[in-house]
C-alpha cells in the first residue's frame, strides 16, 4: 500500500463500497507490517535459491567436462546444460 500511494482513506472508501466496516489506522499499519515481513521472507528465500542454482551452473560451466554425443546429421549434442539453460549443439 505504501508504494502504491494508497492510504487509510482510500482503503476505507473501497471497503464502504463493498459494505464492509471501515478499518482503524493502527490495525491497517499492523497488518501491513505483517505482510511486509512475509514478502521479505519469500523474496529472500527465492533469491537464495536462484543464487545457489547460478553457482551450481557456473561450476558446471567452469569444469569444462562437456562430452559430445553423436546424434547424426553432423551435429553433436553436448551433454549437460550451459549457464543459460539450453542444450548446446556443435556442428562438425
Amino acid at each position: 500500500m505504501v508504494h502504491a500511494g494508497v492510504g487509510v482513506r482510500q482503503i476505507n472508501s473501497i471497503l464502504s463500497t463493498l459494505n464492509i466496516p471501515a478499518v482503524n489506522h493502527t490495525m491497517l499499519i499492523r497488518r501491513q507490517n505483517e505482510a511486509g515481513q512475509a514478502f521479505e521472507e519469500v523474496a529472500k528465500s527465492s533469491a537464495d535459491m536462484f543464487l545457489q542454482e547460478e553457482v551450481h551452473l557456473k561450476e558446471i560451466y567452469a569444469s569444462r567436462r562437456w562430452t559430445a554425443q553423436d546424434i547424426g546429421f553432423k551435429i553433436h549434442v553436448v551433454a549437460g546444460k550451459n549457464p543459460i539453460g539450453y542444450r548446446m549443439y556443435l556442428a562438425d
